[in-house]
This record gives structure tokens, sequence and C-alpha cells, in this order.
């Protein structure tokens, strides 16, 4: 990907042998999070890549020389990659700002003939100001409740939207008189909201702009490759994502499973168990069926749009592909939902305001906190993104799990416990309960428990 098959070909012609094209072979290869070609490490990794190999096989002239049209095509590459993933990230808020806008165009002189009578009631500062702020706040809600994250789910943007309408409505009300204009605005508006940025985004799915477009999650029809063990392994495993599936049944070579009430058959039956079950996904149990099969398979059943995915061996994720030729996707339990970028957000939001707060009332709790002068070097950490409020507890040697990043964690959940008495094992399992089951009451919760420990 980077380079190093380039690096080994020419070591193997250093060393004095010869490479050959060898085509009678087949790879299973996972396009999933290094082929994001779009994405700025990517540029920078890609070419920093040819500069260590440059730096190591070229003459130090020809480095030099090298080196410099290299940092060029970075500078090049990674601004032309920058803006237009700023500019794909920018679209969708600006067009559901312009739906937004519109509608009150069309809302405001329709309200004005409708209660007063007479058009132009409400002065030019009314849609100049006041509805850019109703569109800035709904656009902020939405973006936080997770309406801007693929796959984009309808809930979600309603969810944002009634948030905002919220706090505008709480804002209005706090408002004197004078710079108040109307509640009945803001509801029409609301209404005309939840009635149109769903439905842009179904006319973007019909448009085929898929990334933005609102999707509908679909109850998939699934076979499991494998033996009776694993089938029941992977069903586990898959009820435990959260994910709306059936399973269909499943296929095996082992005789002893015929009895089985859901066994389908054999796996060179697939393309007839396929068509009869109107099958919509494969999952190849790794243990059971060499990765030779697997292949074969694949390539066999190319042309019946089926997915393909392959569980591995005692593994607590499947991850595979929609397709031979397209990037994959990954089934893995739930306490990915901590690295999902609303929930990072939402915390990063959560943590900003605890620091301010504790900035705030600072003076009076110098006092029952030991150190206090580490607690604000910690609020200046976290309001400067270097550390989180609660974190993973970091006192395991070795974890048995690759668990999704965070900050660096003044507290963690292992706080609720004595200092002490907390074994690896149940150290372990305090991070993945908390990656998994991420909410932010309990980080509210651990603060408060743990609330004299946030000057360590």
């Amino acid at each position: 990907m980077y380079g190093e098959d380039i690096d080994l070909s020419w070591r193997i012609k250093q060393a004095g042998y010869e490479n050959y094209y060898f085509p009678e072979t087949t790879i299973i290869h996972y396009k999933g999070e290094s082929t994001k070609k779009g994405s700025l490490n990517y540029v920078y990794t890609f070419y920093n890549a040819m500069i260590i190999f440059a730096r190591k096989h070229f003459s130090s002239g020809s480095f030099r020389f090298f080196s410099l049209l290299i940092h060029m095509a970075i500078w090049i590459r990674a601004g032309f990659s920058a803006i237009q993933r700023i500019l794909f990230r920018i679209s969708l808020p600006i067009a559901d700002a312009a739906v937004i806008y519109l509608g009150y165009m069309l809302i405001r002189p329709f309200w004005e003939e409708f209660k007063f009578g007479q058009k132009n009631y409400y002065p030019p500062e009314y849609m100049q100001f006041v509805v850019p702020a109703y569109v800035f706040v709904w656009l902020v809600t939405v973006f936080y409740s997770g309406g801007y994250e693929p796959p984009v789910r309808l809930w979600r943007i309603i969810r944002g939207i009634l948030a905002g309408s919220l706090f505008i409505l709480v804002v209005y009300a706090l408002l004197p008189a004078s710079l108040r204009f109307s509640r009945a605005l803001i509801l029409l508006g609301t209404l005309w909201t939840l009635i149109a940025l769903p439905l842009e985004r179904i006319i973007m799915r019909l448009a085929g702009w898929k990334e933005n477009a609102l999707s509908f999650p679909k109850k998939k029809r699934i076979v499991v490759a494998g033996s009776y063990d694993e089938v029941q392994r992977i069903t586990s495993l898959l009820n435990e994502t959260g994910l709306p599936f059936e399973l269909a049944g499943y296929v095996s070579e082992k005789r002893t499973d015929n009895a089985k009430t859901d066994y389908l058959g054999t796996p060179d039956q697939l393309p007839e168990i396929i068509r009869v079950h109107a099958v919509d996904e494969i999952i190849f149990c790794a243990r059971d069926i060499p990765s030779g099969k697997v292949i074969e398979n694949m390539l066999r059943l190319s042309e019946t749009r089926t997915e393909f995915k392959i569980a591995p061996e005692e593994g607590v994720s499947v991850i595979g592909s929609s397709s031979i030729d397209s990037p994959g996707a990954i089934y893995t339990l739930r306490y990915n939902l901590i690295a999902r970028p609303s929930v990072r957000r939402i915390k990063r939001l959560m943590d900003s305001g605890i620091a301010f707060l504790l900035l705030l009332v600072f003076p009076f709790i110098a006092w029952i906190i030991p150190r206090p002068f580490r607690l604000l070097r910690n609020i200046f950490r976290v309001l400067a993104g270097k550390n989180t409020w609660v974190g993973y507890f970091s006192g395991i040697p070795d974890s048995a799990y690759q668990l999704p990043p965070l900050r660096p964690g003044i507290l963690s959940p292992a706080d609720l416990y004595e200092s002490g008495k907390l074994s690896a094992e149940l150290a372990d399992t305090l991070n993945i309960n908390y990656a998994r089951d991420y909410r932010i009451t309990r980080d509210l919760y651990i603060i408060a428990k743990a609330f004299r420990k946030l000057g360590r």
C-alpha cells in the first residue's frame, strides 16, 4: 500500500535474485480504512513512504532533488484534498441552511397576511439576523445529534431539530419583549424544517447522492458458512451489534450438522440456496473454511450481488465487503459506540462545559479539592483538548482488546472502586463496558463520585 512491496522487490534485486510475477495464486484483500485516498493522512503517509524509499536507495544528490519534488507534491495534493473534504463536509449544511431560509421567506409573508392582514409587518432585521440565528441553532443541534454522520438516520435529524427548537424557545422566553417577534413563526419554522430536511435527503437518495441521502436500514437475510458451533457464536455476535438481520440458515460440510433444522446444505450448493432463500449476505467462518475455499466461493458467487463477510476465529468482529470489488465494512460489538463522531462531539462538548463550570467556581471549591492547582492545570488541559474528564483506566499492562482511542482521562470507571482491589480482568471489563455502553450520565456519575480526585 505504501511502497513496501517496491522496497522488498528492490532489496531482492540488490541481493542478486530476480523478481517474477506468479499469476496462479489468489488472495483476500480487505479494502477498508487504509484505502481512504482522499484523506490528508493518506496523502502524507503515501508520499512520505516515497521519501523514505528515496533516502534509503538513492544517492544523496538525487535524494535531495527527489525529496524537493515529493514535498511539493505533498503540499499541492494535500491542499486539493483539504479543499475537497471541506467542500464535501459543508455542502449539506449549506444546502440545509438555504432550504430553511427559503422556507422562512415563504412562511413570514403568509403569517403576516394571516395574522395582521398586511405585508412587511416584521422589520427587515428579522430576516437579516433573527432567522439566520434560528438556522444556525438548528444546524448545530442537528450536527451534534449525528444528523450529518453517515449513515443518515431520520430520527437523528428529527432529534436535532426538536432540540434546536427547544433551545430557541427557551432563549426567546428569556429575551425582553422588545426583542421578541413571534413564537408562531418559530413553531412554523420548526414544522417546515421537520418536513424539508428529511425530504431533501430523500431527493438526494433518488438522485443517487448516497453519501448524504437518507438511509433506511434493511433487515438482511444472512447465511453463515461453517460448523454449527461457529454459527451459534456468529449469531450471538450479530445480536450484540444491534443490526437488523434474519438468519436464513447455515451451510456446512460436516454431515453431523445435517440434522439441524436450519441446515440448508453444503457450500457447493450456495448458488441455489441464495436463489431459493433470497440471501443478502454470506458470512464465512475462518475456523472451518480455508481461505482458498472462501476465495473460490466469492469468485463463483460474484454475479449474484451477494455481500460477503468473514468471521475470524474467536474474534469479536465480522469483517468483509458488500461485494468482491468494494470497500469493506465491519460488524463488531457495540463498544464502537464511543468511536462514533457524534458521540465524541457530545463528549467533547460536555468536557468543555464542565471545565468552564469548574473554572467559574474554582475559588469556592479549591479548599475541598486536594492539590487544587493540579485541578486548575487539568481544567486548562481539558479545554485545550489534551485530556478528557473520564477516560479508560490506564493501569492495565496488556489489554486483550483494542478499544477505540480516547484522550487520557483525569478519571476512569476504576475510580468507582477502592484502590488495590481492582484486578486486571475487572479493569479490562470496565474499559470495555465504558466504551461499549457509553453514556454522558455515566461520565457525570463518575465525576460526582470521584469529585475530590479531579486534582490528580
